[in-house]
C-alpha cells in the first residue's frame, strides 16, 4: 500500500503529519498543505473515476457475495436436508437389521420351544455376536427370563413406555422401545419381537437390550463437518442420541428447559417443528455460537433425527469469497486509478496548449496557431479555434480599413448637411403659404357640412315613417293569410263533420228498421201466448179426468197458463212502446236530413264566400305591401347618399384641417430638422474621433505578415468588384 502511496506523490503528506504531531507544529502544518492541485481537471477525473470504480465495484462485490452467501445457504440447507433424511432412513435400515436378526433367532426351534435351559445357549451366543448387552425370553404371563438363569416379573396391564413395545410384541409386531432404564439401572433401548409356533400363535417375545452407548455410536457416525454432530429425540423432546451421552441418560428435553432458559427457544422451535414430522432447517444460539441445523423424521418411529453444525463452519466458504471480493476490488480500483491517471493525463496536456493559447489572446496576439495532432473533439477544438481566430483577424484587418473609410465618409456628410439646411429654409417659407390657404378652404366646408346635416334628419324621419308603413302593410298582409287559413280549416272541418253525420244519420235510420221487426216477432209472441193458454186449458181439463194423479200436473198447467197471460200483457206494452219509438225515430230522421240540408247548402257555400274575400283582403295587403316597401327602399337610398355626402364632406373637413397642421407642423419640425442637422455635424466629427480611436486599437493586434498580404489583396479584390 505504501508504494501506491509513493506513486500518487501521497508520501510527503504523511511525512509532514509524522513531524507536525505537536500542537505547536498543527498550524504550520495546515498552512504548509497546498489543496490548488484538486482544481485540476485531471485531479478530478481521476478522483471521479476512482470514486465510480469503487462504487460499482464495491456494490458489485456486495451484490455478488449476497447473492453468492444465499445460494450456499440454500444449497447447504438442501444438502444437510438431504443428508439428515439420509442418516434417518440408515438408522431405521440399522434397526430394522437387528430387528430382522432377532427375527431370525425367534424363527429358530430352540426358541420356539419355550424351555428355558434350551433357550439359553442360543440367548447368550447370539446376544454376544450381536453385540446386545442381553437376548431374554418373556413369557406371555409377564415373567422374563434372563440368561443368567434369573427370572423378573413384569406387569403387562402396565401403561407405561416400559411395557407398552412388549405389549406391541405379544399382538405379533415386532417394536423398539424409548430410552429405558433396566434392572442393572442402565439406560438402553429394547427390541422387542414376537416368538411364534407352527401354527403362527404368539407363545412369547424375545427381547434385546442394546445400550445407549451402542446406538449413540450409531448415530454419531453420522457426521457433520469437524465440530457437527447428529442428536434424536422423541415425540416428546426427550434426547434419545447425542454426542454429549450424559444429556441422553439424564433425559434431558428442551421443551422443559425452555421455561428456564428463554435464550433456547429459537432450538425449542426448531425442536417442535421436528416433532410434527416436518423436514427442514434453521438456525440456533448455543454456547454464544450460531449453530445450523436440519432435521427429519425417522422412518416407521416416533424418533426425529438432527444434524447440526457451526455456522461459521458451513460458511467459512462464503467468507473466504468475502476476502477475494475484497482483494479482487481493491485490484480493479488500482488498476482503474492508473488508467484514470493516463486518460486524466491524456485530457490534461491539450487542455494546458489551449490555455496558454487563451493567454496569448488576452495579450491580442493573434500570431500564434495551436498544434494539436489528434481527431478527436480536442483537435477538432484546435481546428476550430485556429479557424476562429482567422476569422477574428480578417475581420480586425476590415475594421481597420472600415473605419478609415468611415472617417472620410463623415467629412462627406458635414458638406452634405450645411446644404441640407439651405433647403430645409426654403421648404419652411412656402408650407406657411400653404397653411394660410388651408384655413379658409376649411370654414367653407364646414358651412357646406351643417347644411347637409339638416337634410340628412328630415330625410331620415321620412324612412322611419315608410318603415313603419311597411310594417302596417306586412301586419295587414299576415292577418289577411291567418283569415283565409283559419277559414279554410274551418270549412274542411264542417265538410268532414257534415260527411260524417250525413253517414251515422243514414245508419241510424236504416237501424230504425229494426223496429218494425220487433214488433213483427211481438206479434208473433202473443200468438204463441194464446195458444200456451189454450193448451194449459186443456191440459187443466185433462189433469181433472186423471183427478187425484193429476194434480200436480194441473197445478204446473195453471202456472203456464198464467205465464201466458203475462207473456200476452208484455208484448202488448211491447208493441206500444215500439210504436212510440218508431214515431220519434221518424221525426228524428226528418229533423237530421233538414239539418243536413241547411249545413250543404248555405253553411258551406258561406265559407267559400269568406275564404274568396279574405283572398282578396290577402292580395290588397301584398299591393299596398309592395308600393310601402319601394318607398321606403327609395328613402333609404337617399338617406345614404345624403349620409356619403356628409361623411365626404367631413372626411374633406378632416383632411382640410389636417393639412393645415401638417403645414403648421411641418414648419414646425422643418426648426428641428435645422436643430438636428446640427446635431448630426457634431456627432459626425465624434464618429471621425471614434474611427481615429478604433483605428489605434485595431492596431494593438499582433497579426501575422502572411495573412496581412492575404487580406491586402483580398480586399483590394473586393472593392473592384463592387465598383
Amino acid at each position: 500500500m505504501k508504494k501506491i502511496l509513493n506513486t500518487f506523490l501521497v508520501k510527503d503528506y504523511f511525512k509532514r503529519i509524522t513531524n507536525c504531531i505537536k500542537k505547536e507544529n498543527r498550524l504550520s502544518f495546515l498552512k504548509s498543505i497546498n489543496l490548488n492541485f484538486i482544481n485540476s481537471v485531471g485531479i478530478k477525473i481521476m478522483l471521479q473515476i476512482t470514486l465510480l470504480l469503487i462504487v460499482v465495484c464495491g456494490v458489485l462485490g456486495a451484490v455478488s457475495y449476497i447473492n453468492s452467501y444465499k445460494a450456499l445457504e440454500d444449497t447447504i440447507s438442501s444438502s444437510l436436508q438431504s443428508r439428515a433424511m439420509e442418516a434417518s432412513k440408515l438408522i431405521n435400515s440399522t434397526l430394522e437389521q437387528d430387528i430382522k436378526a432377532m427375527n431370525e433367532i425367534a424363527a429358530r426351534p430352540e426358541i420356539q420351544s419355550m424351555e428355558t435351559q434350551t433357550q439359553m445357549p442360543v440367548l447368550i451366543s447370539q446376544g454376544k455376536s450381536l453385540g446386545y448387552e442381553s437376548l431374554n425370553i418373556v413369557e406371555l404371563n409377564g415373567i422374563i427370563h434372563l440368561p443368567s438363569g434369573a427370572k423378573s416379573q413384569i406387569d403387562l396391564s402396565s401403561e407405561t413406555e416400559d411395557v407398552k413395545y412388549l405389549r406391541k410384541a405379544l399382538l405379533g409386531i415386532p417394536s423398539i422401545s424409548d430410552p429405558i432404564t433396566n434392572v442393572d439401572g442402565q439406560q438402553i433401548i429394547a427390541i422387542a419381537v414376537p416368538i411364534k409356533d407352527k401354527d403362527d400363535e404368539v407363545i412369547g417375545v424375545l427381547l434385546s437390550n442394546m445400550s445407549m452407548a451402542k446406538l449413540n455410536e450409531i448415530v454419531q457416525r453420522t457426521k457433520v463437518g469437524n465440530d457437527g454432530f447428529c442428536f434424536i429425540i422423541r415425540k416428546d423432546g426427550t434426547k434419545v442420541a447425542h454426542k454429549d451421552l450424559k444429556l441422553v441418560l439424564n433425559k434431558d428435553n428442551t421443551f422443559k428447559n425452555v421455561e428456564k432458559d428463554s435464550s433456547i427457544k429459537p432450538l425449542a422451535d426448531l425442536e417442535s417443528k421436528m416433532v410434527k414430522g416436518e423436514v427442514g432447517s434453521g438456525y440456533y444460539t448455543q454456547s454464544n455460537i450460531e449453530m445450523f441445523m436440519s432435521y427429519a423424521p425417522v422412518p416407521n418411529m416416533n424418533w426425529y433425527l438432527a444434524l447440526t453444525i457451526p455456522k461459521s463452519e458451513i460458511f467459512s466458504a462464503a467468507n473466504s469469497l468475502k476476502y477475494e471480493a475484497a482483494v479482487i476490488t481493491i485490484i480493479f480500483i488500482l488498476v482503474g486509478m492508473v488508467v484514470a491517471f493516463a486518460i486524466s493525463k491524456s485530457i490534461k496536456n491539450p487542455l494546458l496548449e489551449i490555455k496558454k493559447y487563451a493567454q496569448r489572446l488576452s495579450e491580442c496576439n493573434l500570431s500564434h496557431r495551436i498544434e494539436i495532432k489528434r481527431k478527436d473533439e480536442f483537435g477538432q477544438t484546435a481546428a476550430a479555434l485556429n479557424s476562429a481566430i482567422d476569422s477574428v483577424e480578417k475581420i480586425i484587418y476590415y475594421v481597420k480599413e472600415e473605419s478609415k473609410n468611415t472617417l472620410s465618409s463623415t467629412n462627406d456628410i458635414n458638406n452634405m448637411l450645411i446644404d441640407v439646411h439651405k433647403r430645409v429654409q426654403s421648404v419652411s417659407e412656402t408650407s406657411e403659404e400653404i397653411s394660410s390657404s388651408m384655413q379658409e378652404s376649411s370654414a367653407t366646408i364646414q358651412e357646406v357640412t351643417s347644411q347637409s346635416m339638416i337634410v340628412r334628419e328630415e330625410i331620415n324621419n321620412t324612412v322611419e315613417e315608410a318603415n313603419q308603413g311597411l310594417e302596417l302593410a306586412n301586419k295587414i298582409k299576415d292577418k289577411a293569410a291567418l283569415i283565409k287559413e283559419e277559414t279554410e280549416e274551418s270549412r274542411l272541418r264542417i265538410k268532414e263533420a257534415y260527411s260524417m253525420s250525413r253517414s251515422k244519420v243514414n245508419k241510424a235510420l236504416q237501424d230504425a228498421k229494426v223496429v218494425k221487426k220487433i214488433s213483427i216477432i211481438a206479434e208473433n209472441i202473443r200468438d204463441i201466448a194464446k195458444k200456451t193458454k189454450i193448451l194449459s186449458l186443456n191440459a187443466t181439463i185433462e189433469a181433472a179426468k186423471a183427478g187425484e194423479q193429476g194434480r200436480g200436473f194441473s197445478v204446473v198447467a195453471k202456472e203456464v197458463r198464467n205465464l201466458a197471460e203475462q207473456s200476452a200483457l208484455a208484448v202488448t206494452d211491447i208493441q206500444n212502446n215500439i210504436k212510440g219509438v218508431f214515431a220519434a225515430v221518424g221525426e228524428l230522421a226528418d229533423s237530421a236530413e233538414f239539418i243536413l240540408k241547411v249545413m250543404e247548402n248555405e253553411v258551406i257555400k258561406d265559407y267559400e264566400k269568406v275564404i274568396k274575400i279574405s283572398e282578396d283582403y290577402k292580395g290588397d295587403g301584398e299591393i299596398f305591401q309592395q308600393v310601402i316597401q319601394r318607398f321606403s327602399e327609395l328613402s333609404t337610398k337617399i338617406y345614404m347618399s345624403v349620409e356619403d355626402i356628409s361623411e365626404n364632406m367631413r372626411t374633406l373637413s378632416s383632411s382640410v384641417s389636417s393639412c393645415t397642421e401638417a403645414s403648421i407642423d411641418i414648419s414646425g419640425n422643418i426648426g428641428e430638422i435645422s436643430e438636428e442637422n446640427e446635431r448630426i455635424t457634431g456627432k459626425s466629427a465624434e464618429n471621425a474621433e471614434g474611427a481615429d480611436t478604433l483605428i489605434m486599437l485595431v492596431s494593438e493586434f499582433k497579426i501575422r505578415e502572411q495573412d496581412t498580404e492575404y487580406l491586402e489583396g483580398n480586399c483590394a479584390t473586393e472593392q473592384l468588384a463592387t465598383e
